[in-house]
């Protein structure tokens, strides 16, 4: 039976290459379907859907800082699914510096709106009618810095965002998740993905030489853990999985 997908984010790097891992799983009468939402640049969705034979993929935009462009997406996506299995919440905007000193409420509430509002107001409307789907399943990216005990310095719009992402994560699974539907956040190491394109170098290269493995991630080296969410066989709710650089070795 095939399966329908959505994934707020779906621009992004991770998304792409989930996408491209769904086609390479649907064949024949599996084909899947998939609903991916971007924000401004839809090129890569594109690309990837004269690439991808095995499913059908339909393209929404939505400025997720804006609620009634969100309510409005979240409409199209009901109207166009009958139901879904499987939601992924990928959002989030390119990286950026802040000091705590230096603290920007304008370009947090930014990100909130981006990652944790959208989430909220996406989810408050699909989440119980996935509830009664058998072995519904959603994913929310987190971060490995809401598992680490202390996070890096000069990141407060990002780590305060991640923390409360993490939180709706949790009360979503409280209220919706167990027994069919399972809701589960999951933080990843760094990954060499867009979402760097404002970071100093410098620290990449730190990263890279204080890594384990001597490097960063690549983005579909996260896909078997995706699936290990998604799969009908994770029987755990309200979970963050975390994961290791010495995972990637």
């Amino acid at each position: 039976m095939s399966k329908n997908y959505v994934i707020i984010g779906g621009s992004s790097d991770v998304a792409l290459s989930y996408i491209k891992h769904i086609n390479d799983i649907s064949v024949g009468s599996d084909k899947a379907s998939v609903i991916a939402h971007y924000a401004h640049n839809d090129q890569g969705l594109k690309a990837l859907s004269d690439q991808c034979r095995n499913v059908d993929l339909y393209s929404l935009q939505a400025d997720l800082t804006d609620e009634a462009a969100v309510e409005k997406l979240t409409d199209a996506i009901m109207e166009r699914f009958d139901h879904v299995d499987y939601f992924l919440h990928f959002p989030a905007l390119p990286f950026d510096y802040m000091r705590y000193k230096e603290l920007d409420s304008q370009k947090i509430k930014q990100e909130l709106d981006v990652q944790l509002f959208s989430f909220l107001n996406i989810s408050k409307k699909l989440f119980p009618a996935m509830k009664k789907v058998a072995d519904a399943r959603a994913v929310v990216m987190l971060t490995k810095y809401v598992a680490d005990p202390m996070p890096p310095k000069f990141m407060v719009s990002y780590v305060v965002t991640k923390y409360a992402l993490l939180g709706a994560m949790k009360a979503a699974a409280a209220e919706f998740g167990g027994g069919k539907f399972m809701i589960n956040g999951l933080s990843p190491v760094m990954m060499d993905t867009k979402f760097l394109c404002n970071m100093d170098p410098h620290i990449i290269e730190m990263n890279k030489a204080q890594s384990p493995i001597g490097r960063i991630i690549k983005p579909e080296e996260i896909v078997p853990y995706i699936d290990k969410l998604l799969s009908a066989d994770c029987d755990f709710n309200g979970t963050n999985l975390s994961m290791e650089e010495e995972d990637f070795d």
